[in-house]
């Protein structure tokens, strides 16, 4: 998003780090809201389907921020949703496993 605004839109430092600071917040605080869904899709498909199912949409939704044209405009915000639910998916269903199957000794 600051390559994009500095070269592209010739804004300033600060303008292009005020711009990536609010998509990536959107993404952050979109995560930090749907993270009981993410919890809830462990206990619905289980550990090792739930973290295939979080990691390929995670890739999936990477895949769709990178193929936007300037990623500016409102479709990096109106995936932003999906990307933080990705990303906070991967997290704790990977924790929901390491909790499950891991051994107590090694865990913690």
């Amino acid at each position: 998003v600051v390559e994009h605004m500095r070269e592209v839109k010739g804004s300033t430092a600060a303008e292009a780090a005020g711009r990536a600071g609010m998509v990536t917040g959107f993404i952050q605080l979109s995560a930090l809201f749907l993270s009981p869904p993410a919890g809830l899709l462990s206990d619905a498909l289980g550990d090792i389907a739930a973290v295939l199912v979080a990691g390929v949409s995670a890739g999936a939704a990477y895949c769709a921020l990178a193929s936007i044209s300037d990623p500016t405009q409102g479709a990096a915000f109106a995936l932003a949703v999906p990307l933080g639910l990705a990303e906070i998916s991967v997290a704790i269903t990977s924790q929901v496993i390491i909790s499950r199957r891991g051994l107590p000794s090694k865990r913690g």
